[in-house]
């Protein structure tokens, strides 16, 4: 993994480091799908854990079906830090930052480490949460989305 792919603006490539940092920190990521040349693509929340990309899911739907038919995936999380003021319209443009994944994707019913990774992505987003364990009932409310990371970029622009 950590391949970092060329950008055509090197002066805004990020390093692997950098990347991986963006990923583990942002907010809400989005995974993209396609099945016979159609695309599909939503918002989740996510966890990173030992270097996968985690995204709880019911058990049916659109997203199962989907993953099911063809594994390969994107994700991608950004963050806009502001806008580039300019004189011109074609001067203007955003502060940002972003991460494009390209990865494979499996469904997880089971994990020896299911309720760790439940309780990290909950704690991830609430990290004060008062919840007791996870038990045998809650575990199996909801299947796992494990995504494999092939290879990453990562690129920003930051104000001066």
């Amino acid at each position: 993994m950590n391949k970092i792919h060329p950008l055509r603006r090197k002066d805004r490539a990020l390093n692997a480091i950098q990347a991986m940092h963006i990923l583990e920190v942002a907010e809400t990521g989005c995974l993209a799908m396609a099945v016979e040349n159609r695309p599909y693509v939503i918002p989740v929340n996510y966890v990173i854990w030992n270097g996968c990309i985690y995204v709880h899911t019911a058990k049916e739907g659109k997203k199962i079906e989907w993953l099911q038919q063809n594994p390969v995936v994107c994700f991608n999380v950004h963050r806009m830090i502001g806008v580039k003021k300019a004189d011109t319209y074609c001067g203007y443009g955003t502060f940002f930052e972003s991460v494009n994944v390209e990865c494979h994707a499996k469904l997880v019913m089971q994990h020896p480490n299911k309720r760790e990774i439940l309780t990290t992505l909950v704690r991830k987003y609430d990290a004060k949460a008062q919840l007791p364990p996870i038990d045998h009932t809650g575990e199996n409310s909801v299947w796992l989305i494990e995504i494999t990371i092939d290879s990453m970029c990562g690129k920003g622009r930051y104000p001066a």
